[in-house]
């Protein structure tokens, strides 16, 4: 009996080591020759079970035994020739292909490339997106400084009337005004700061606003804040990215183009103290096929208080010229 239990403990465990050795995982590496290049972002698996490989310049479709490339030597009527990041499947079975030149979508079915975008199909109202931290386009969340965003909808929502006024929201950004109307802005407690604001990069959808003798930008009452469709904000040093005017920071303003327009254009009229007055006006067209597009914008400002300079400064600059004339 004794020899007859030790028999079958031997055979249990004869069972189970074969078991276990018949369920030991095997790793094969996948044939070097279906790829483009070795460079692999992701590996994404679709509804169909087919395994999709984003690489450099080429999309390989993969089905265990044979694989397709796309958008390779443009015989898709799309060549890549850049990163693709990453993969992704829709309801209607379309791949969306996200690179560094826009965002693409592949018909399974006809194997047929379209564009669908220079950017992210995300409206540049989503404040989670930015672009000014990295020069590229990334989650806020992934962004390697200290950033804000401000869009359009904040601006409508707050009443804010200056640019001036919008910094002022951001915290860690403070504001004073200096002969009469010019704001001087700094970052993060600098209070050494110019009036014409020379150590902070200003841009304007990614172009230098600062002026080219001085290094600085004046800002009034006049700048359009009704263009601003969002506005970035870098906090702290940022001149090894974008030299050496970024010294506390950057300000990149993005503008309104023609789609952002209602049809019916868009009109704002304010009035405030010293019978200021300011009114403007949008009006945008767009051609059916989104391929043309116009916009007109006019603004009109006037006050009875002091203007872009105080009336003091006037009269001391008259006086100087004055002096330098005769003398």
């Amino acid at each position: 009996m004794k020899r007859f239990c030790l028999i079958t403990i031997a055979l249990l465990s004869g069972m189970i080591a074969s078991a276990s050795v018949s369920m030991r995982l095997e790793f094969q590496p996948v044939p070097t020759d279906i790829l483009p290049t070795n460079s692999v972002r992701m590996l994404f698996c679709d509804s169909d079970g087919y395994i999709w490989i984003p690489t450099y310049s080429g999309l390989v479709r993969y089905d265990g035994y044979e694989s397709v490339t796309y958008g390779m030597d443009g015989s898709d009527n799309v060549t890549f020739d850049c990163y693709l990041n990453v993969v992704a499947e829709s309801s209607d079975k379309k791949i969306w292909i996200a690179s560094e030149k826009g965002v693409f979508t592949l018909d399974k079915m006809t194997g047929m490339i379209e564009f669908a975008g220079p950017d992210l199909p995300i409206p540049l109202n989503a404040s989670d997106i930015v672009f000014s931290a990295a020069k590229k386009r990334q989650l806020i969340s992934e962004a390697p400084s200290t950033i804000h965003v401000i869009t359009d909808r904040d601006i409508a929502a707050h009443g804010w009337r200056t640019l001036a006024e919008i910094l002022r929201f951001v915290p860690g950004v403070q504001t004073q005004t200096t002969n009469s109307r010019f704001q001087s802005v700094m970052i993060r407690g600098l209070v050494g700061s110019e009036n014409n604001n020379s150590r902070i990069l200003w841009l304007q959808n990614g172009v230098p606003m600062n002026d080219v003798r001085d290094s600085g930008i004046w800002l009034d009452e006049t700048y359009p804040i009704e263009m601003i469709k969002r506005i970035e904000v870098v906090l702290g040093p940022g001149s090894a990215l974008y030299g050496s005017g970024a010294f506390q920071g950057v300000v990149n303003i993005f503008t309104k183009d023609a789609a952002d327009i209602n049809k019916y254009g868009e009109y704002r009229v304010s009035i405030s103290n010293n019978l200021t007055f300011n009114a403007s006006a949008i009006a945008a067209y767009n051609s059916p096929k989104k391929d043309l597009g116009f916009l007109a914008h006019v603004s009109g400002n006037t006050t009875q208080g002091p203007g872009l300079l105080g009336s003091y400064m006037y009269e001391e600059y008259s006086l100087v010229q004055g002096g330098a004339n005769v003398g």
